[in-house]
């Protein structure tokens, strides 16, 4: 793996048989993520605890960028540091015949996401509500982008 820019690879081993493997890309920069990473879930209440039902790619990262949403921080350690995750909060709600939906939205954070990448990374809560504003359900989504990059040290 020398020479084809892996920073590391972490190989986890599975009780079944199977394994996962964690690639980190690395460049002048810091670690580039080596393929899309979305995080899908479920949302107990519109102000509760976040569970996960479904992700693609990167279990490592998968569980840094679950956690810093988990419970409300949107804040991730880095190295020995916590910086924010997500920043730049928008809200929308949208009418529909059962009641409402509203729409959270924030963005990747640039004081975590190197080099101008936080543009397409984004943190979406979507709530539905009925006509006497109960809360109905809610999900969540997580998007990292292909070759957004992760600092290998925070300033």
């Amino acid at each position: 793996m020398n020479g084809k820019g892996f920073r590391y690879i972490t190989i986890t081993l599975k009780s079944d048989g199977r394994c996962t493997v964690q690639p980190g890309l690395s460049v002048e920069e810091g670690i580039k993520f080596p393929e899309n990473l979305k995080i899908k879930g479920t949302c107990t209440q519109a102000t509760g605890s976040a569970e996960m039902t479904s992700f693609t790619g990167m279990p490592t990262y998968t569980r840094i960028f679950f956690s810093s949403i988990k419970h409300g921080s949107l804040k991730t350690t880095w190295g020995t540091k916590e910086v924010e995750t997500f920043t730049d909060y928008q809200t929308q709600d949208s009418p529909n015949s059962g009641g409402k939906i509203t729409t959270e939205t924030w963005k990747g954070s640039s004081r975590l996401f190197a080099n101008e990448t936080a543009t397409n990374v984004y943190y979406k809560k979507i709530y539905k509500y009925d006509n006497s504003n109960a809360f109905i359900s809610g999900e969540f989504e997580i998007f990292i982008p292909k070759d957004t990059v992760l600092p290998a040290v925070l300033e």
